[in-house]
């Protein structure tokens, strides 16, 4: 969660072409406030963990609750 007073919408956001070499994989989290502040269309793509190409949630250990949608992983 942020500091400022007023929540805002994310939208379209792309992470791509991340490589994550650490051992261990800290978890991450996708957090919408609620319905009129959604985080949506966010896609992974080519997001690699050690020498595995994530293509699921569990493979970012990737937290998100029900104010969350459309989240894809590509895998090229």
């Amino acid at each position: 969660m942020g500091h400022d007073p007023q929540r805002g919408h994310i939208n379209g956001v792309t992470f791509k072409n991340i490589t994550v070499t650490s051992p261990t994989i800290p978890v991450s989290r996708l957090t919408g406030c609620d319905a009129a502040h959604q985080i949506e269309n966010v896609t992974f793509d080519h997001v690699i963990i050690g020498r595995k190409l994530a293509s699921s949630a569990g493979d970012l250990k990737l937290q998100m609750n029900a104010f969350v949608k459309n989240v894809r992983f590509l895998a090229k």
